[in-house]
């Protein structure tokens, strides 16, 4: 079992980055579309347009694996949602937002297909359930530390949605420089 988790720690720990920034993320758009106005209408619309990406990003990210390769989507993928949570920061608008958030669902469902993909091609049938709890545990737990960052990060500042942007290129670091 150490062994297995050892082979795949880059990959843990590139989930782990993520999904810290995805979890700020989630929190600071409803914070801060509520500092800036919007109405409850929009904040629900805004966060569920996260799962019509997520959905979409179910759909399209085989398509890309197949046609550029795991690495290079997934590099791809880190960098658009990079991109778009510092777009919050520059277009304050519910409906940009919403279409912000949506591009950031399919890059979070694609990025989350590939890390998944690429554990469950590392393990083996008798280390799979539990390499996959300790996945699950630390994605939970990073998408909790992201959330409790909201505290320090003054989201009523731009500060947070840089956060969160870092988080999402940071991602790509430890796979990028894995041997394996």
């Amino acid at each position: 079992m150490r062994q297995a988790l050892l082979t795949i720690a880059a990959l843990l720990v590139a989930a782990a980055i993520l999904l810290a920034g995805n979890g700020l993320q989630n929190t600071l758009l409803s914070v801060r579309g509520n500092l800036e106005g919007f109405s409850l209408t929009a904040i629900g619309l805004l966060l569920s347009s996260f799962f019509v990406g997520f959905i979409a990003g179910c759909q399209l990210t085989p398509v890309f694996v197949k046609s550029v390769g795991h690495i290079r989507t997934f590099t791809a993928l880190a960098s658009i949602a990079s991109a778009a949570a510092l777009g919050h920061a520059l277009l304050v608008d519910p409906v940009w937002w919403m279409l912000l958030r949506a591009v950031t669902g399919v890059c979070i469902a694609g990025l989350n297909m590939i890390i998944e993909s690429w554990i469950n091609g590392r393990v083996t049938n008798e280390t799979r359930g539990a390499i996959f709890s300790v996945y699950l545990i630390i994605t939970q737990l990073a998408m909790i530390a992201g959330q409790y960052a909201i505290v320090v990060a003054a989201p009523e500042t731009v500060r947070p949605f840089m956060i969160a942007a870092i988080l999402f290129a940071l991602a790509i670091l430890p796979t990028a420089l894995s041997k394996a």
